[in-house]
């Protein structure tokens, strides 16, 4: 948790900004008093220049670090102390940001250097040697929250466009960094602040023909007008939050039912291994793919034997690799069952246990059955929706139909939710009980000073959400979860 000394961001950080690991490039960034200072002292430019660092411009130079402790001192330096003394890091790019400028609200340089998770390390060792101290999660942004760069929601989507793992749900981010969210309160805010100013207004200096309070009536309407508002942004919340979690969606059946080629035919690659000889699959295998924008995680577990004599499946492994398969099933947000039609009778899923999700079931290896066969197999049970092969992909995509209508009803990615966190929910629905309370007071014509009380609480709802309440709980609720150098 970040201090109340340092929520005024008096301090200087630093932190690499770009993910763990080998890459061709990495960034360091530097954000605070300080950081114009520490571009002079660790960055050499190729080309001098008197008004170094410059604002806004990429400046190619060799960037510097403590020189190691065992090396000799330069020729130059014969004769002096190695303590405090730099030498050439690497070659790369410096750009400054001024404070009135910047994504932070603060001076902020970002160096762009080789990859090399040991450069980048020497060099924010350098910079903490002279001042800077290392950023915690999420802290790059906390500071452009509280200079007023961004509020808590476009907080929230910049975490969620890191971690998008779908077009959509980056496009959804997107847009809520944009401030959409934001932008579709306002309306609903400026009118609750205008409603409430004529309350007080009213209560402080009572009601006349010629002041412009607003009458009984007009509030009432006024208030569904507003409720209206924030019911329909609060019922996006659900399709938002799905989005933003995923779903996970569990592959069983009996032995050599299909399963793992079905989740080799939706992920396009030979993900789990096939085998005709039953069994084949002994754990679980996950892997997540895109339906229509919703990211899933298919999950490919071990077949079970229902149908087959007591002596089968001994196998303490299968044995298992079946109870790990059935714990996923009560884990999942939608079993898909397959029955395979290659056999007769099809053998038919035991009962559902307590807590396990819905079941979608699913006739498998459609390609090697005759078409009539295929008919009356489907038809045993009318809850076996369709026929599925997938060897050749016939009905693949319907499946899929069918599942993300279970998943998701009335799914369409066209669509851009504004509401994708349980924060941004938890803060709206505040806003639409208190309102509901003002409404009811309103109708049953409570007296004004009762009014205001709900009206107020609506109004610190919608604060909060933006995250203009609570500094402290901002803190621990959405930035600390950020990566490092964000």
């Amino acid at each position: 948790m970040i201090g109340s000394s340092r929520l005024e961001g008096a301090d200087t950080i630093v932190a690499i900004a770009t993910p763990p690991g080998q890459g061709a490039l990495g960034t360091v960034r530097i954000s605070g008093p300080s950081a114009r200072r520490l571009a002079l002292e660790l960055f050499r430019p190729w080309r001098k220049d008197p008004d170094f660092p410059p604002e806004r411009v990429a400046v190619s130079g060799t960037a510097l670090a403590p020189a190691l402790s065992g090396d000799p001192p330069p020729a130059t330096a014969k004769g002096t102390s190695s303590a405090g003394r730099m030498e050439a890091l690497d070659h790369g790019v410096l750009v400054f940001f001024p404070a009135a400028g910047s994504p932070t609200g603060e001076d902020l340089v970002e160096i762009t250097l080789h990859g090399s998770p040991v450069v980048l390390a020497l060099f924010t060792a350098g910079a903490q040697a002279r001042g800077a101290r290392q950023a915690r999660p999420g802290e790059f942004s906390y500071r452009a929250f509280l200079n007023g760069r961004l509020d808590a929601v476009q907080a929230e989507a910049i975490d969620d466009l890191v971690r998008a793992r779908t077009a959509y749900q980056a496009r959804v981010a997107h847009g809520q960094q944009t401030g959409a969210l934001a932008r579709a309160v306002e309306p609903a805010r400026t009118a609750l602040v205008d409603w409430l100013a004529r309350l007080e207004g009213s209560i402080e200096f009572g009601a006349t023909d010629d002041e412009d309070f607003l009458q009984s009536k007009d509030l009432v309407s006024g208030l569904a007008a507003l409720a209206a508002s924030l019911d329909g942004l609060l019922a996006q919340a659900g399709r938002g939050l799905l989005l933003n979690r995923g779903v996970r969606v569990v592959l069983a059946g009996e032995v050599n039912a299909g399963k793992s080629s079905l989740f080799n035919a939706w992920l396009e690659r030979d993900r789990a291994i096939v085998s005709e000889s039953p069994g084949t699959t002994r754990d679980i295998l996950e892997a997540e793919v895109a339906w229509e924008g919703l990211p899933v995680m298919l999950v490919d577990t071990a077949g079970e034997r229902t149908g087959a004599s007591p002596a089968a499946g001994r196998d303490p492994v299968e044995q298992e690799g079946q109870r790990r398969g059935a714990a996923a099933r009560i884990e999942a947000d939608l079993v898909i069952w397959l029955l395979d039609g290659t056999v007769s009778p099809v053998v038919q899923p035991p009962p559902r246990v307590e807590g396990e999700a819905e079941r979608l079931l699913v006739m498998s290896k459609a390609d090697l059955v005759v078409p009539r066969e295929a008919t009356v197999v489907a038809g045993q049970d009318p809850a076996v929706p369709r026929a599925v092969s997938a060897r050749t992909g016939d009905g693949l995509d319907d499946l899929k139909r069918a599942a993300l209508a279970l998943l998701a009803p009335g799914w369409d990615r066209r669509e851009r939710p504004l509401v994708t966190r349980l924060r941004q929910q938890g803060c709206l629905q505040r806003a639409v009980t208190a309102l509901s309370e003002a409404r009811e007071l309103a109708a049953t014509g409570a007296g004004e000073e009762l009014v205001v009380v709900p009206l107020g609480d609506v109004l610190t709802a919608l604060a909060d959400l933006t995250g203009r309440g609570n500094l402290e709980e901002v803190y621990d609720r959405i930035f600390s979860s950020f990566c490092i150098g964000k």
